[in-house]
């Protein structure tokens, strides 16, 4: 388990720093761009999106909802497909297993996470997305096999989902995530999770 852990955070962190530094590059050679309407154009606080997740680690169990605004940063790239970014902020709350028996760890989670997406043909349809955020943890996770130090921790996700066009205003997204303070403070395990996120349109 701890094999697979390692890998899945060296993975994440590669695709996280990866994707916005690919989407920087290739920008200049963009075939073009559009502002995108909403909040971010016209200065409204009014988020664009509802979210609800729901993820499970090795012994722990994670629900959020949150509210996502869409940035009016947006690039064309290839024949259909579109580089974008928003922002998340979800509240959740974490139960741990603590120590193998009926008793549990519980936490709340508070967190802000700026997100790169890249959509594969126009509004609707597949994507990838990545994104690296900030979150506060409390009170400071534990579990059965795991002890965090801090408060205050990095999560990096990398997904992929679908946009319906069925059933429009509606997505989902399965995704991975890693929770750690990047070497802050010491013990920094680290926890993992596989997520399932669905999210409908506001506006």
């Amino acid at each position: 388990m701890r094999t697979l852990d390692a890998a899945i955070k060296v993975a994440l962190r590669a695709s996280c720093m990866a994707v916005p530094v690919f989407a920087v590059f290739l920008a200049p050679h963009a075939a073009g761009a559009s502002d995108r309407a909403g909040a971010a154009a016209n200065g409204s606080l009014r988020p664009n999106r509802l979210t609800m997740l729901y993820g499970l680690a090795s012994d722990a169990r994670a629900a959020s909802i949150g509210l996502r605004w869409d940035l009016a940063w947006r690039r064309a790239w290839g024949r259909r497909g579109t580089l974008s970014a928003h922002a998340d902020f979800a509240v959740g709350h974490w139960r741990a297993d603590a120590d193998g028996n009926r008793s549990s760890a519980v936490s709340t989670q508070i967190g802000v996470t700026p997100v790169l997406r890249y959509m594969f043909d126009g509004a609707a349809g597949w994507f990838v997305e990545a994104g690296v955020g900030a979150n506060v943890i409390a009170p400071v996770y534990r579990s059965k096999d795991r002890q965090f130090s801090t408060a205050f921790n990095f999560g990096d996700h990398l997904g992929v989902g679908w946009r319906s066009s069925a059933h429009p205003g509606w997505e989902w997204l399965l995704r991975a995530q890693h929770f750690s303070n990047a070497g802050i403070a010491r013990p920094n395990p680290g926890e993992n999770f596989v997520q399932l996120q669905l999210s409908y349109d506001l506006d």
